[in-house]
């Protein structure tokens, strides 16, 4: 017997974790504002929650089982994730546990992301009696 199969998954609407320090109280932040309308644009950027990429995966699955007799047999099975070997899959991420105080900047400690693996292929041989 031989089977076959392929399956895919899409990733969407995915955002880093977000961090305590980020969305705190920052009684010192007017001082390096100019405007009112700086103030809440430094808000916003401070505070906003990254979303992830989006992203396709797809699998495939090849095996087949053989009987060597009629008590046991042998199980033959390939399976390669990741077919298109997309490495910029964004699996998760967090926003850093520290914060520029100084110039109120988030570019001093950016957001971590955690990326997939490239393709992997597995091979499985199982005997069965």
């Amino acid at each position: 017997m031989w089977f076959f199969e392929v399956n895919g998954s899409w990733m969407n609407r995915a955002y880093v974790d977000l961090s305590p320090v980020r969305h705190e109280s920052m009684p010192d932040l007017w001082k390096v504002c100019n405007s009112e309308e700086e103030l809440q644009q430094r808000i916003k950027e401070i505070s906003a929650q990254d979303k992830l990429n989006e992203a396709l995966v797809i699998n495939m699955s090849l095996g087949k089982l053989i009987y060597l007799n009629r008590t046991a047999s042998l199980n033959l099975n390939l399976s390669i994730n990741n077919l298109l070997d997309n490495r910029i899959i964004q699996t998760g991420g967090y926003q850093q546990g520290r914060f520029d105080y100084t110039n109120f900047t988030t570019s001093k400690y950016p957001n971590k992301y955690y990326y997939a693996q490239g393709i992997r292929i597995f091979l499985n041989a199982g005997v069965r009696f």
